[in-house]
């Protein structure tokens, strides 16, 4: 992983570095996005968590963490979009072609 310059530096002179901070206990289950009720849960969870993890410093705030959830939610979505009946078709199809070629290339009738 990332390492700072000074912790890199102490590494290589042979020095005992300690870990990094961990957070106490797994953030709470992500929110169901289409629920508002569910989402101020996670929020007030998540705050608290944060409070008692301060001692990680790039835990992301609150909002920032739920715009990614949002994010991520939103690419799932289309790629599942992306497996449309007619795509997995027109693969269906090139595999067969693929594997016709090999099959005439090996003389398997």
């Amino acid at each position: 992983g990332y390492r700072d310059k000074d912790i890199v530096k102490k590494l290589a002179d042979g020095e005992n570095v300690p870990e990094p901070p961990k957070p106490k206990s797994p953030p709470p289950r992500p929110p169901k996005l289409e629920d508002a009720q569910d989402i101020k849960r996670w929020e007030k969870e998540y705050d608290i968590w944060r409070r008692d993890n301060k001692q990680v410093k790039n835990i992301p705030e609150t909002e920032v963490m739920l715009n990614n959830l949002k994010r991520q939610y939103e690419l799932q979505k289309q790629n599942k979009a992306g497996t449309a009946p007619d795509n997995i078709l027109q693969r269906v199809t090139q595999i067969e072609e693929n594997l016709r070629k090999l099959m005439n290339h090996l003389g398997v009738k």
